[in-house]
């Protein structure tokens, strides 16, 4: 069955909908769109909930939901598609034989908010805002956005900012923010704020953790979405293809795939030339894979200006709170991967010593979920194959498993923060070029924070081109261990390293920094300082 949608619609949100539920009642089939613009409102979108890791578990408000689906491809036709209201664009949930390409995705406005921080002091910092751009008011000395669909309330949530140019955050909470300031990866100025002829002072209050780390700075907001929504979501799915998309401005990251297995990205690429004075791409990562199995190849892509890692390949650690001999409970630790259960049927999972990081159990699931009332508490039964002594509060659970085979070629990633891969399916990173960021590739097992599990059994990254990738202040354009953990007493959690053929250019301090490693092979590797 082949549906074709014209440039006719106001809003394709309906058509969409309608075209994809035909398709599932018939087994398959395509959607083509006609070459030109389409617009893509709420009004007509599918609601449901989904916990997204990495993201905000939330309701979402989906365009194309492809769900419970297979042997469908959607093709643009070379069109743009434009998103407004904060909408999901793309969810494909528990489907198989997708493929998605050929359109540019847009947003209805610039999901980000430029600011200018000027004569800052011990009292506060003054803050211009283009009010007709970006329309504001204040209550009880609290910063308000009204945006297309939405105004975004400084009593619900803290906004983040984004010094321009570098990755540097900070975290603005105004007046009566109620949001959740704990455990924040970067430092929080607590203020009230008034208005001024050219946008508002912010005041700090006696508690603020911290003072402005910006003064005479171009800062960004993340206004829109945050981490609610995502370009293309890639859901307990196999066999998924995204082809020739371009992302002009996307909210949140252009494709998070999770628990999922078989994907290919081509070309997918991010173009900040769509928009004058554009600032960024994406406000999150670029392509982030969670827990995915069988094999993920990344090829031909271009991707720059991203507010995040230009590529993020990992696991998830959960913390163990008990054990018998046919249950465990685990915690999920971060508040980024509350509700979602990284846990399945037939999962091979191992528990490890927390300060050791030697693994000392193995536990096979039968089944697992979320505990009753609860985002965070994780009940897995199954069976212990041997260990079960071992096990104490607080060890990690990591599923080593569901891992991909990656490869990751002829890609071009420039101006963006980090790469991150590990895990540990056979890796093969070959003929990509890194420029102007702040790590290459960072093969680090993320256990103190992000709870981002990445042991590599095997990595080979070699005939790449990696220049002025100390720029946005990385120690090294290749970064290698355990994330807050090192010398020469650091556990060698990683197998088998090779780093060969590549040319490092430019290099500011470090071009390899590597730890944590039972063989490292490097050589045959070009290394010219920056003059």
């Amino acid at each position: 069955m082949i549906i074709q949608i014209s440039k006719n619609e106001k809003n394709a949100t309906p058509a969409v909908i309608a075209a994809l539920d035909a398709l599932k009642a018939a087994g398959g089939g395509e959607i083509r769109f006609e070459k030109g613009e389409y617009h893509f409102f709420k009004d007509g979108t599918r609601k449901r909930f989904y916990a997204i890791s990495n993201n905000t578990s939330c309701d979402k408000y989906m365009v194309f939901a492809i769900e419970d689906a297979g042997n469908i491809t959607i093709d643009g036709g070379g069109s743009v598609f434009v998103f407004h209201d904060v909408v999901f664009p793309f969810m494909i949930s528990e489907s198989k034989n997708i493929t998605i390409k050929n359109f540019i995705a847009d947003t209805g406005r610039n999901p980000l908010i430029d600011l200018y921080f000027h004569d800052a002091d011990d009292d506060g910092v003054y803050i211009d805002i283009d009010k007709n751009e970006n329309p504001f008011f204040i209550k009880d000395g609290t910063l308000f956005f009204i945006r297309e669909s939405e105004t975004i309330s400084g009593e619900e949530e803290f906004f983040s900012l984004h010094e321009v140019g570098c990755h540097n955050v900070q975290y603005l909470a105004t007046g009566a923010c109620r949001a959740n300031l704990e455990n924040l990866p970067a430092s929080v100025m607590k203020c009230t704020v008034s208005e001024t002829e050219t946008g508002v002072y912010a005041r700090y209050v006696s508690d603020s953790p911290s003072k402005t780390k910006f003064n005479n700075k171009e800062v960004t907001i993340i206004a829109d979405g945050k981490r609610k929504v995502d370009v293309i979501c890639i859901d307990r799915s196999c066999g998924v293809t995204v082809e020739n998309v371009t992302v002009a401005r996307g909210i949140g990251m252009g494709v998070i795939a999770q628990l999922s297995r078989d994907i290919t990205i081509d070309a997918f690429c991010t173009d900040i030339s769509y928009h004058e004075n554009a600032r960024q791409t994406l406000t999150a990562d670029s392509l982030h894979f969670v827990n995915c199995g069988g094999f993920l190849e990344i090829k031909n892509c271009k991707i720059s200006e991203t507010m995040d890692d230009a590529v993020n390949v990992h696991g998830i650690y959960t913390s163990l709170i008990s054990a018998d001999e046919t249950t465990l409970t685990s915690r999920l630790m971060h508040r980024d991967q509350w509700y979602f259960c990284p846990y399945r049927a037939g999962d091979r999972l191992e528990i490890i010593n927390s300060e050791s990081f030697e693994i000392v159990a193995e536990f096979i699931v039968d089944e697992a979920h979320l505990a009753q009332m609860s985002a965070t508490d994780l009940v897995i039964k199954g069976k212990f194959n041997y260990g079960r002594d071992r096990v104490k509060e607080g060890f990690w659970v990591e599923n080593p498993d569901n891992m991909p085979r990656l490869y990751m070629h002829h890609n071009d990633f420039r101006h963006f923060p980090k790469s991150r891969i590990s895990g540990a399916g056979e890796m093969l990173v070959e003929k990509n070029t890194f420029c102007d960021c702040g790590g290459a590739l960072y093969v680090m097992d993320l256990a103190r924070y992000w709870y981002e599990s990445g042991r590599v059994k095997h990595l080979i990254f070699r005939d790449n081109t990696l220049s002025d990738c100390n720029a946005w202040g990385g120690d090294a354009f290749v970064h290698i261990g355990i994330d807050g953990v090192s010398g020469e007493d650091a556990p060698k959690i990683h197998k088998k390293i090779e780093i060969t053929g590549n040319r490092f250019l430019k290099v500011r301090k470090e071009a390899i920094k590597a730890e944590c490693i039972e063989e490292l092979i490097v050589k045959d590797n070009i290394v010219e300082n920056k003059p």
